[in-house]
């Protein structure tokens, strides 16, 4: 099981941990009411998911998290497909935002460890 992040038409990024949450489509509602009319009214927009929230982690040298941490913060605006630890595909997640790479020492994991979280949403296929 590879635990990677791989851009539309790019090489895969491998991590060491790929986590987050992940909610499938549901219904979207306009709740709304009218001035002098009683009760509310709904009005269905479709299905949609709520953004995503994950956490890619590398450890190794120094170097190596450093280039992860650079290849992560280049999908910011791309369309990926995710495999997290848990061996579950994701794809057409459009990456809108990576976090400022946390990056520490780490003792007995190569001597380095970063982590970068990245928020976007899951485009729906319309083939």
């Amino acid at each position: 099981m590879a635990i990677e992040i791989t851009p539309s038409g790019g090489s895969p990024i491998a991590c060491d941990i790929l986590r987050g949450n992940f909610r499938p489509l549901v219904e979207r509602l306009d709740i709304y009411n009218t001035p002098g009319v009683n009760g509310y009214g709904v009005q269905k927009l479709g299905k949609k998911d709520s953004p995503f929230i994950f956490k890619a982690i590398k450890y190794g040298s120094e170097a190596t998290v450093e280039t992860f941490a650079t290849n992560i913060a280049a999908l910011q605006g791309q369309i990926c497909t995710f495999e997290d630890d848990w061996g579950q595909v994701r794809v057409r997640m459009l990456v809108a935002e990576t976090s400022i790479p946390e990056k520490r020492p780490e003792i007995g994991n190569g001597g380095a460890k970063t982590s970068i979280d990245l928020a976007g949403v899951q485009l729906q296929d319309l083939s």
